[in-house]
């Protein structure tokens, strides 16, 4: 599995982080929350940017950080939405 974050660009700070099983459900994940009509991660694309942060082996219950690795711009992940 992987430790994820959001960073707020604006805020200058990181989401609380969470884990996905790997980097595809990472991504799908915060697309869905990019394109969630009404969210401030719609209203705010730029804003946003996608890290993952470390890894967590849930069998050994060991976390293992790394250099934080950009994964998307909430614009990369932004459906423009189709009148």
């Amino acid at each position: 599995m992987i430790i994820v974050s959001v960073l707020d660009v604006k805020a200058e700070s990181f989401s609380q982080p969470s884990c996905s099983a790997n980097k595809a459900t990472a991504l799908r994940d915060f697309a869905t929350a990019v394109n969630q009509p009404g969210s401030l991660l719609n209203s705010h694309p730029d804003d946003f940017v996608l890290y993952q942060l470390g890894d967590f082996d849930p069998q050994m219950g060991v976390i293992s950080s790394s250099a934080r690795v950009s994964l998307a711009c909430g614009r990369d992940v932004f459906a423009e939405v189709k009148s």
